[in-house]
């Protein structure tokens, strides 16, 4: 429950996010998206490193 106790909840069911809470949706995706953009990298070196072009597979 916010502070000031409102909740809005959409036609199906679904209660719609604070700003805060998109806000922080939208930080742990971006954050998630990092850590999976440097995992690719260390995936796609350690490719390199075996003699293979990542980007010819």
């Amino acid at each position: 429950m916010r502070e000031d106790g409102l909740e809005i909840y959409s036609l199906d069911g679904q209660k719609f996010l604070t700003s805060l809470e998109l806000s922080q949706k939208a930080e742990e995706a971006s954050l998630q998206l990092e850590q999976e953009r440097l995992k690719a990298e260390r995936l796609a070196e350690y490719i390199r490193s075996l003699g293979i072009d990542p980007d010819t597979l």
